[in-house]
């Protein structure tokens, strides 16, 4: 990968986490999707970044991949912005409860430039270690996080913070 101050990553909380359900048409959803367009928009525009990673869980990574390419379609990023799916483990999807997300999931898949597999199995340390490879890989930590402390996303923001990132908590906007 290339220098990192040019890649952001997204790291966020799963649906009904804090009652959001990422449901399109929900006040709620509409107004996350705006911050996290402005948010990708702001990053590539002033900060040069043109690399997303995305750690493929359900609810704001998905989501959030998803706006990276609702702009893309849309030309209102750079042509060579790309997208990285970073996966856990090889079956993730498999362990995806619901058809909307496992739908999602593939589209990002198909839709990324490349992917990374971070452990060979599944376990708590396949997910510590996607998060660790999103932090040590992205500058900028693109966040729905709702400051608990004891969630995988609060995991990636302590890495983050530890390590000097840029963090944009879009649940704080």
């Amino acid at each position: 990968m290339e220098d990192i101050s040019r890649i952001a990553c997204f790291t966020g909380h799963r649906p009904r986490r804090d009652g959001l359900l990422f449901a399109p048409g929900e006040a709620r959803t509409e107004r996350l999707a705006e911050r996290a367009e402005d948010a990708i928009r702001l990053l590539c525009a002033q900060h040069g970044v043109r690399v997303f990673l995305c750690g493929m869980a359900m609810g704001f990574d998905l989501f959030a991949a998803q706006r990276l390419l609702d702009l893309k379609r849309r030309g209102e990023v750079p042509e060579e912005v790309a997208l990285i799916a970073v996966l856990p483990y090889p079956q993730h999807a498999w362990d995806l409860k619901q058809e909307r997300w496992r739908r999602t999931h593939r589209e990002v898949l198909q839709c990324a430039q490349d992917q990374f597999v971070v452990s060979s199995q599944r376990g708590m340390d396949a997910f510590r270690r996607r998060n660790a490879f999103l932090v040590a890989h992205a500058m900028y930590v693109v966040a729905y996080w709702s400051h608990d402390i004891h969630s995988g996303t609060g995991q990636t923001v302590r890495m983050a913070q530890q390590q000097d990132r840029v963090l944009l908590n879009l649940y704080d906007l």
